[in-house]
């Protein structure tokens, strides 16, 4: 199944899920993937409406997603959901604070989320690649 989403808006994510269960049955595991990043851009040159966009997307989209799956992968208590982040959510690199805050965030999430779901055996990790 391919869906097109927008994963900055709720009702794009309801219907996500909503399309996914139906057409499967279940929801075993979860990659949040969607990321962007626009620089370098130095905190001079970034405008509100990038580091809007960037935490949106980032880690608005996280949050969204993972919080629309995980009552299906509470209540067949098991699942797995792998957030990726970044070198750039341990470490800040000038030109990419927007970036960074939006990757430390997610780093941040999915340690919290992880001690919130171990008790359903729902497994929550993040990968923090470098520049790919």
């Amino acid at each position: 199944m391919v869906a097109r989403t927008d994963v900055t808006s709720k009702s794009d994510v309801d219907s996500l899920v909503t399309n996914t269960l139906d057409e499967y049955g279940q929801i075993d595991i979860l990659v949040n993937n969607a990321g962007i990043c626009k620089a370098p851009l130095y905190l001079l040159e970034i405008e509100e409406e990038e580091w809007d966009r960037t935490n949106e997307v980032n880690a608005k989209g996280v949050y969204l997603v993972t919080k629309a799956v995980a009552p299906h992968m509470i209540a067949a208590r098991h699942g797995k959901i792998v957030n990726m982040a970044s070198v750039g959510g341990k470490e800040g690199y000038a030109g990419f604070c927007h970036y960074n805050a939006s990757k430390f965030a997610v780093l941040g999430f999915t340690q919290a989320i992880a001690k919130e779901l171990a008790e359903y055996d729902i497994n929550v990790n993040a990968v923090c690649p470098g520049i790919v």
